[in-house]
């Protein structure tokens, strides 16, 4: 013989209708978690590489931005339409973010005559923030974050 006992409460209910509701659609939480890549990604520009700084540049690229008028002294800026083309993008249930000028993959992958200097995340990218360990335990903690106050 089973006995069965049922307890219904308002507010557990409300919960979880408001946790269901929270969970069908990330966008809130993904556009911050893709804030704080294009953060990241930018840092990685300001710090010239991470967590290995970026090969230098060729003595004759060096030559050639020293005689250009307007341009920076970054290892990857010339006159900023890279770092400039990063651009975010997010949805109910993905985060990104994304170069929109066609030469950033040749500084990302590197190619024959370029040496690689990734300012974006992959796969293979030996922890570049940021998706190294801290990274990764911050987008939890937004995640964390939006959820718990999805409980308030």
């Amino acid at each position: 013989m089973a006995i069965t006992f049922t307890y219904t409460d308002k507010g557990i209910d409300t919960l979880t209708k408001r946790l269901n509701k929270e969970l069908s659609d990330l966008s809130k939480p993904l556009k911050d978690v893709a804030v704080y890549m294009k953060e990241e990604v930018m840092e990685n520009f300001e710090q010239e590489g991470r967590p290995k700084g970026w090969p230098a540049l060729a003595d004759s690229t060096i030559e050639k931005k020293k005689k250009a008028k307007g341009v920076s002294g970054q290892i990857l800026e010339f006159h900023g339409k890279l770092k400039q083309s990063i651009n975010l993008r997010s949805d109910k249930s993905e985060a990104s973010v994304f170069s929109g000028v066609f030469y950033g993959v040749y500084h990302q992958t590197g190619t024959r005559k370029m040496p690689q200097r990734a300012f974006m995340p992959y796969s293979d990218s030996d922890g570049i923030p940021p998706f190294d360990t801290k990274g990764i335990e911050n987008i939890k903690d937004i995640l964390l974050e939006h959820l718990t106050r999805a409980c308030d």
